[in-house]
């Protein structure tokens, strides 16, 4: 949608749809420009053009009588496997067959928003890790699981042909696939499973600020052409270079997002959530900061933790979970756009001392090294939070952004707490089991509890129903405030989980994080060694 106000005798009327021509003539300019903007890149690195019109036309205007063959072709890729795609797109398009849930769509393609079984098993780790273990923590000490542009999802349609246009693609270029959608599922799915920072897409589209895939194009000759029309027709055209990918009136509304972010915060009533929305300047060049602001006042102002609040209760550092959810103040809301004074209200400045991102996943090193890190001047202990970003889109022979955080990678990255946020592609239950780092499947009965200890050859916590059995004590140094710069010990004797033996300057402890939990690794013996938690027989409630 472009919707345009005339300059003259009634400047706030508002005209939309535009006429037909000068639609066309924008989306023209808009591709051709597009092409051209990445055969530029495409040539600059590779020294030929990627694209020709012969990559993409392989069948001439006499091959109509293959018409029959091309559809059986195509029934047959439909139901085959190509072992030769890499994960995660190996479904082409599709929704992966090993997720759980109500299909929906022409082809089974989708899941119906809500409907995602996630094993139970991995909902109680995803608490105990993320929720339990880290409760009395500040945030910028913590690890969450995040997901990027959360909301361009298969559940509510976006990318919904893009198996099809897989299948076509494969008859021109084999082993080529078209990726869309940043996620299978939708943010309710992706909340049950354990992600805890969800990205919005937000952009001005259709008279509201809604969820649609665009931004990051930045082409500089559209937008002049854009401002010499609006010069030229004595008009006000809302759209840009930023807005290139938006163009259904259908897609979701920020408040409609909102609103079910809400709903599961009402639902979960001592879990915290952090949103950050992925916007632009035209918001503010449109003076549509306002509608963004209302659709927030009307949904989750309340739960909204603000930046007023942080300054005056916290200059120096982010409060603990326990503190947001004591004060029901369980949503952080940021914006990559710093908007001046309509920012305040409501939303922190991502790429401040607040909060910063990497977006270099492909580039990452495990630990130790822990790569990309913050550099020195950019990150203030106790106060920024860390981002990691990921992406998985491919648009066949076109663009592809293969950094797609696998299960190897998302246990390396765990390991390195100055990642708070690790934000992921195309997440499903699986991925997911894949961050548990504590307990094994078998190994968890949270009916019958017991005592935690770590077994020495699994190197994986159990439990221990009496607690007698004797064993050393994994042992904390205290004062330690970031996780980044622990140390562990083991206790010089052995003993029953309460008569533990731990040296001056250490306590006996549970690890918190990925991290903690491999330096204990490297210390356990054979009897295993006792970690300083409890499981609740029943309740299944962890006791620090």
């Amino acid at each position: 949608n472009i919707q345009v106000v005339t300059r003259h005798s009634v400047p706030t009327m508002s005209l939309s749809p535009i006429p037909l021509y000068l639609h066309l003539l924008v989306l023209l300019l808009s591709a051709i420009l597009i092409l051209s903007h990445y055969s530029a890149k495409a040539t600059s690195k590779s020294g030929h053009h990627k694209i020709a019109l012969s990559d993409v036309i392989s069948i001439s205007s006499g091959d109509l009588e293959h018409v029959q063959g091309i559809v059986e072709k195509l029934n047959l890729l439909r139901d085959s496997s190509n072992a030769e795609l890499p994960e995660p797109w190996t479904s082409k398009g599709r929704t992966p067959k090993s997720i759980q849930c109500v299909r929906e769509g022409k082809n089974q393609e989708k899941c119906k928003p809500g409907s995602v079984v996630v094993p139970q098993f991995v909902q109680d780790m995803m608490r105990l890790q993320q929720h339990d273990l880290q409760f009395q923590k500040n945030l910028d000490d913590v690890q969450l699981l995040g997901t990027h542009n959360s909301h361009i999802d298969l559940a509510h349609n976006y990318g919904v042909m893009q198996h099809d246009l897989s299948l076509l693609v494969e008859l021109v270029q084999p082993h080529q696939a078209i990726q869309i959608s940043n996620q299978w599922l939708s943010i309710r799915d992706q909340m049950n499973m354990g992600i805890r920072m969800l990205e919005l897409d937000i952009h001005w589209l259709y008279g509201s600020v809604r969820i649609c895939h665009a931004g990051g194009v930045h082409l500089e000759r559209l937008n002049k052409i854009i401002e010499w029309l609006e010069k030229t027709l004595h008009i006000t055209i809302h759209f840009d270079s930023e807005t290139i990918g938006c163009f259904s009136p259908k897609d979701t509304t920020a408040r409609e997002a909102l609103q079910e972010i809400r709903t599961w915060l009402d639902e979960n009533k001592d879990e915290i959530i952090v949103v950050m929305f992925d916007d632009q300047e035209d918001l503010k060049r449109w003076d549509k900061v306002h509608v963004l602001n209302e659709f927030i006042e009307s949904t989750v102002a309340e739960v909204v933790f603000t930046p007023s609040e942080k300054d005056l209760h916290f200059p120096d550092h982010w409060p603990s979970m326990k503190q947001l959810v004591d004060s029901n103040k369980r949503l952080i809301l940021t914006t990559i756009a710093d908007f001046g004074n309509e920012t305040r209200p409501y939303m922190f400045v991502r790429d401040t001392e607040v909060w910063k991102e990497a977006d270099a996943v492909d580039h990452f090193e495990g630990f130790p090294k822990c790569e990309p890190k913050l550099q020195p001047g950019e990150h203030n202990k106790n106060v920024t939070l860390f981002r990691l970003n990921s992406a998985a889109l491919w648009y066949a022979n076109f663009y592809k952004e293969d950094n797609w955080i696998s299960p190897e990678l998302l246990r390396e990255i765990q390991k390195c707490p100055d990642k708070n946020i690790i934000s992921m592609e195309l997440v499903t239950p699986e991925l997911v089991s894949a961050a548990v780092w504590s307990f094994r499947e078998e190994d968890w009965n949270p009916k019958q509890g017991g005592f935690i200890y770590m077994d020495s050859v699994t190197k994986t916590w159990k439990l221990d129903v009496n607690g007698k059995t004797k064993r050393r004590h994994a042992c904390k140094q205290t004062g330690i405030v970031s996780s980044m710069d622990t140390h562990w010990v083991l206790s010089q004797g052995e003993g029953s989980f309460v008569d533990q033996q731990c040296p001056p300057g250490f306590e006996f402890a549970l690890p918190s994080n990925a991290l903690e939990n491999f330096l204990v690794q490297q210390l356990i013996e054979d009897a295993g060694t006792w970690l300083a938690g409890e499981i609740k027989a029943e309740s299944g409630t962890l006791k620090i």
